[in-house]
Parts: structure tokens; C-alpha cells; sequence
């Protein structure tokens, strides 16, 4: 499965399939190994909250791996909630294929799995799972190494 942020740059299709034919040439993967592409909206113009009704009948976050899914290419998922966000909303992200035939059901346990590898915190659920935390990290250091270099 290959996340992508949800919007098209240049060739960046292009560029996906050149590295599965490395990794195929590498020897990493098989030959007829199958490539789902996955489009990652960790925001929205219109925020998205989910919420679930207690016993006593107040409003409260979610468990966390709760998911709805919109239909069969669209899922959201909220990867912090009840348990262990103590202050705020949950804030799920929204998960959308253009391909056919990926189980998106599928998508979501990945991704929530992926959320529980939180190393430095384990007592806190995480939003994004690790490569997207990872990627995001490094991309915020880049980003400001470029912002001295402006000044």
C-alpha cells in the first residue's frame, strides 16, 4: 500500500511505478506483487469529528481504531479517541482510493496498526501512523532548515 497525500504533483505516478519496478528488479518484490494507492487527507475544509453517545447521554469521543466507512473507496479513522485523549476531539483522517477492488476495511486496520507504534509515548495514541509521523518529522526539520537559509 502506498499512502500519498491526496494531490497530484508532476509525475509523481509515474515516479511510484518506476520505484515498484526497481523493488521488483531488487529483488524486494515479487513480480505480480499488487500496488494499492491510497490518498491520505489528514485535513479537511470542513473539519470532521466523530463522537459516541454515553450511557448517561453525553457526547464523548470515540474508541480509538473506530472507523465509518463513506463507501467502497472512502473510509475515516479516528487513531486517538476515548482512551487516551484526555482533552479535545478526536481528529480522524480521511482515507480515499481511485482504484477499484481495495478492500478499504483493510486500509483502515493497517493504518490503525501502524498508529500503535508509538515509541517515545505508549500511553498516548497517535494520530498518524509511523511512516506518515516519521515523513511529517522529517519534513518540518527540512522545513525550517529552508526558512533560516531564506533569512
Amino acid at each position: 500500500m502506498v499512502l500519498r497525500d491526496g494531490r497530484d504533483c508532476g509525475r509523481e505516478l509515474e515516479g511510484i511505478n518506476s520505484a515498484k519496478e526497481n523493488l521488483i528488479q531488487m529483488g524486494f518484490l515479487y513480480k505480480d506483487a499488487q500496488m494499492d494507492l491510497v490518498d491520505v487527507y489528514k485535513h479537511t475544509v470542513k473539519g470532521i469529528r466523530l463522537w459516541d453517545i454515553s450511557r448517561e447521554g453525553f457526547a464523548q469521543n470515540v474508541l480509538e481504531g473506530t472507523a465509518i466507512l463513506l463507501n467502497n473507496k472512502t473510509i475515516i479513522i479516528a487513531n486517538t479517541g476515548l482512551a487516551t485523549l484526555h482533552q479535545g476531539t478526536a481528529d480522524p483522517i480521511m482515507f480515499v482510493t481511485r482504484q477499484d477492488g481495495i478492500d478499504m476495511v483493510k486500509v483502515a486496520e493497517d493504518v490503525f496498526s501502524a498508529t500503535q507504534f508509538n515509541w517515545s509515548s505508549p500511553g498516548i495514541a497517535q494520530r498518524l501512523p509511523i511512516v506518515l509521523k516519521r515523513t511529517d518529522d522529517q519534513l518540518e526539520k527540512r522545513m525550517a532548515q529552508e526558512i533560516r537559509r531564506i533569512y
